[in-house]
């Protein structure tokens, strides 16, 4: 037994044990949110399943334990996290995901206080270090595998998840370390520590929520944020990071380098980095582009000032050691916050489906000020204004031991090798056709990437999009580089698998149905129209001029509204837009059946392909040419000027990843 446990003492390392849990959990917390979202999606509404967010309350289960958490339900709760990650692999059914998700993320925020008050004075010295560490470690392992993934985490799903199994055996074997020895806990018993006060530790509980968010939301999800202000996603990477990687070296190589910083330098600082993310999140006008892609790049280079204040909060939680039932009544009120912004946040979108959250259109920034308000209201009360010239840290050791230094740089090593080689072979090369004398055009409503019972298939949409292999493909839904989405970017991922050019039209915190266009050939130029629209949808229509041989040809991309009042307006917009182009096509989701009328409206500019090639309104087979599967009817056009010739039109029926079916058609130059 002694051997035993000398080995698992040696291999032990608390480093290793939170990176990976810490990993695990934004993941686990990814895919909750995704398969509760995609619940109430599919059915274009909120249901009882919404309940399931009730999870994020987990931390007033701590009220039933009156001085600490007993160890065994540490390990309870750590293991809960794992068994929900393991999970993830094998179940698909997005109900039964959505309950073991939400279990694993409750299970996390019930370890995470519970363990940051079960430490001894000796080692407080060192866990804020640690765990701060440990938390830019998981992001940078987080970012390293959406690059490699193109924007899809590589370890969810194929090959990938080998990655998830040798962290796991590696996460059990650390296990054994959070058992606290009998040593331990008489220290604990012994020391001489204030009386926790509630309204601190719910600062403290805030602002760790608050970090949580800031980084879940953006600063972790590049790829996502990036489309905040159509920047590069490979610049935001890099700078974010760079930055983290110096950060977490500085912390494990010189940590003493933070005791000189006050209580006021973090003020400052926070005002800083959280001032340049609301600044990008309110400012997505067309005019503005480049101040909010200037503060895009700003924000991911003050990136580790959010993990500069982790460590500031779980030190002050660590001293405080709290009891139980303290950290249950204010981390219970925290994460019911976290709760109701996690919420909005979703509704930013999904507003046109949840009730009274019409305010939020065009008014993204309101959802920033709300997060942003989680990390800088605790920092700025954290201390008594008269401390503000204090520093912030004080006995920090000198050096962190030689095993954390290790794996902190092997694992840097990893993951920006990782980074390196997925922005390496991720990049688009189009093999643009030098004589072309036809033209292949696809439109797909891809419902964000869902199949109809709300269940993500990339690789399903992009295997059939690469059997009918367009010369130009447009997208509508195609908006997922958000939370609620998991951050995924649909339309790069499709992109550099399809090795074409892309232009996404409207920035993601406008809060549009974004559309996209993908192309073999170069674009010489884009631009996105926002259309007249009704009180609560935000609708575009975006033109990308394709450079086809020595043809430049305008293509207009769009997605109508839902009613009647909203879609007339919006037809008429289209008609005064491309009035005067004699070659040019207008493709999309119209929402618009050819019995309603703003349908000749349409018409006055642009033939529609499905009723030239099938006068009758039925193809050969009697098929009326329906593109909405549920309900059925033609509402996904192909337009044209009457100066091309069509060749052939098709529905493409066999392509079943979305509740449309695409619409391709052939034309000759």
């Amino acid at each position: 037994m002694n051997k035993i446990n000398n080995f698992f003492e040696k291999i032990y390392s608390e480093l290793a044990l939170l990176t990976i849990l810490l990993f695990f959990s934004f993941q686990v917390l990814n895919s909750f949110i995704i398969n509760v979202f995609a619940i109430n999606f599919s059915g274009f509404g909120i249901s009882m399943y919404d309940l399931l967010i009730l999870f994020l309350l987990s931390p007033l289960l701590l009220l039933i334990f009156k001085k600490k958490l007993p160890t065994v339900g540490l390990y309870i709760a750590a293991g809960i996290v794992v068994i929900a990650r393991i999970l993830m692999i094998f179940i698909h059914d997005i109900y039964f995901l959505a309950f073991i998700t939400g279990a694993g993320a409750s299970a996390f925020f019930v370890f995470l206080p519970a363990y940051l008050v079960r430490k001894t004075r000796d080692e407080k010295r060192s866990l804020g270090m640690v765990i701060t560490q440990a938390l830019g470690l998981a992001i940078g392992l987080t970012i390293a595998l959406q690059v490699i993934g193109q924007s899809y985490d590589i370890s969810t799903h194929g090959y990938g998840q080998i990655i998830i199994s040798v962290l796991t055996i590696i996460l059990v074997l650390m296990f054994p370390g959070i058992q606290l020895t009998k040593k331990t806990n008489e220290q604990m018993e012994n020391e001489e520590v204030e009386p926790a006060k509630f309204g601190k530790t719910f600062l403290l509980a805030l602002g760790i929520y608050g970090i949580i968010a800031i980084e879940w939301f953006v600063l972790a999800y590049p790829t996502a944020f990036s489309r905040w202000s159509n920047s590069s996603y490979v610049v935001v990477t890099i700078l974010t990071l760079v930055m983290s990687i110096l950060f977490v070296l500085l912390v494990t190589f010189i940590p003493k380098i933070v005791e000189n910083i006050r209580i006021w330098m973090i003020v400052i600082l926070n005002v800083l980095l959280l001032g340049s993310i609301v600044i990008v999140s309110a400012l997505p006008q067309p005019e503005y582009t480049t101040v909010q892609i200037v503060f895009t790049y700003i924000t991911a280079i003050l990136s580790p000032i959010a993990l500069l204040d982790f460590m500031l909060v779980s030190r002050e939680l660590n001293k405080s050691q709290s009891t139980a039932r303290q950290l249950g009544g204010t981390f219970g009120i925290a994460s019911f916050i976290f709760m109701i912004v996690s919420f909005v946040m979703i509704s930013s979108f999904n507003y046109e489906w949840v009730p009274f959250a019409g305010f939020l259109k065009s008014r993204f920034y309101i959802v920033m000020l709300l997060t942003v308000a989680l990390v800088f209201i605790p920092i700025v009360f954290i201390k008594r204004f008269k401390n503000y010239g204090q520093r912030s840290f004080s006995e920090l050791q000198g050096k962190l031991p030689k095993k954390n230094q290790i794996i902190a740089v092997g694992v840097i090593v990893l993951f920006a090798a990782l980074t390196g080689i997925g922005l390496g072979i991720n990049r688009i090369h189009p093999e643009i056709p030098t004589t072309p004398t036809t033209l292949s055009i696809m439109t797909y409503n891809v419902h964000q990437g869902e199949d109809k019972l709300g269940q993500p298939n990339l690789v399903r949409l992009l295997n059939s999009i690469r059997k009918a292999d367009p010369d130009v493909l447009a997208l509508q839904e195609s908006e997922t580089a958000r939370v609620c989405f998991g951050s995924i970017d649909l339309v790069r991922y499709l992109a550099e698998n399809l090795n074409m050019y892309y232009y996404y039209g409207p920035k993601t915190v406008t809060g549009t149905y974004g559309v996209a266009t993908l192309s073999k050939y170069p674009i010489e130029f884009s631009e996105t129209h926002f259309m007249p629209s009704g009180t609560h949808s935000h609708r575009v229509i975006i033109r990308t001029d394709l450079r086809v041989g020595s043809e430049l040809i305008p293509f207009f991309n769009t997605h109508f509204g839902l009613e009647h009042e909203e879609r007339t307006p919006q037809a008429a917009f289209v008609y005064e837009l491309t009035s005067g182009f004699s070659r040019t096509f207008a493709v999309g989701d119209f929402n618009t059946k050819d019995t309603e009328f703003e349908y000749p409206i349409l018409r006055l500019n642009f033939e529609d392909s499905w009723l030239t090639v099938n006068p009758t309104g039925l193809n050969f087979t009697g098929f009326n040419g329906d593109t909405n599967r549920f309900p059925r009817r033609r509402i996904d056009f192909i337009l044209y000027t009457s100066d091309f010739t069509i060749n052939d039109v098709s529905v493409l029926t066999w392509a079943d990843e979305s509740d449309h079916w695409p619409v391709f058609g052939t034309f000759s130059l």
